[in-house]
């Protein structure tokens, strides 16, 4: 296969493992940072816990790198992104030249490649379908990329699993969604791992949380590895963030498809 269709491949396949991939107002408990778990821990106000410690800004510069791989086809390539909280996720990608640009609204994703010239744009549900997997909006993929639960914490009845190392969380009831369980570390509360099973089939997603850094008194994970498990096939994406800059302001978006492209239709 020719060079430049492999990236290609491997930036649509790495498009599709990033897509695929109860508190109480009033509660007054808190609880305390630990080596180890506590036992009989009140859920809810470690539910409340993990919320303070979700990283906050109102947008941010990230330059890093994503690796691919799933056994036959492995690449690396640099990335720039750009997060405006709750507006806006930018994804440059740069394999040496730019080979593709994202951007994902509350409304739409849009992305185009530059070596076919073809692009891509339509709403959440197209990918949802295509996935079958209901976590994808864009509040998802802005928890992904910060190291938070995919679900709202806050909205789900949650039960407690002991275990020696982190605080783990299953949901109570799924009614047939794709609800993760949570590992998040007892000394911090920063999500450590979420694990969800699709609906319907045997596909585990898993996200890795590690090496978080401290920037400005905000906690970001370094790494986020995510790995799609299937009965016949094992992809795993990796990010690490290199350098991250938070801003009081909003920052530059550009993205603009160009002249000549040709749209493409993302389907099973």
């Amino acid at each position: 296969m020719p060079i430049h269709h492999m990236r290609v491949l491997y930036f649509q396949i790495t498009m599709l493992v990033l897509f695929g991939m109860i508190s109480s107002c009033g509660s007054t408990k808190k609880v305390a940072a630990s080596p180890q778990p506590i036992k009989n821990i009140d859920v809810v106000s470690l539910v409340d816990e993990i919320e303070k410690a979700y990283p906050k800004h109102k947008a941010l510069n990230i330059r890093g790198t994503a690796s691919f791989t799933d056994g036959e086809i492995s690449e690396k390539i640099n990335v720039q992104l750009r997060m405006i909280d709750k507006k806006a996720v930018w994804i440059n990608a740069v394999m040496i030249v730019p080979i593709a640009r994202i951007l994902m609204t509350p409304e739409h994703i849009k992305f185009y490649e530059r070596f076919q010239k073809t692009y891509f744009k339509d709403n959440y549900q197209t990918i949802r379908k295509l996935l079958n997997n209901d976590l994808i909006d864009f509040e998802m993929i802005e928890n992904l990329l910060l190291g938070k639960s995919l679900v709202d914490v806050a909205n789900q009845q949650w039960k407690p699993i002991d275990n020696p190392i982190n605080y783990i969380l299953i949901p109570e009831k799924t009614k047939g969604k794709s609800i993760p369980t949570l590992f998040v570390d007892p000394k911090s509360f920063l999500l450590q791992e979420q694990r969800i099973l699709i609906p319907g089939t045997t596909n585990t997603l898993t996200i890795r949380y590690q090496n978080h850094m401290t920037i400005e008194g905000i906690d970001f994970p370094r790494i986020i590895e995510l790995s799609i498990v299937e009965p016949q096939r094992f992809m795993k994406l990796v990010i690490e963030y290199k350098q991250i800059n938070l801003f009081d302001q909003e920052v530059a978006i550009p993205f603009e498809i160009p002249e000549n492209y040709n749209p493409i239709s993302i389907s099973k």
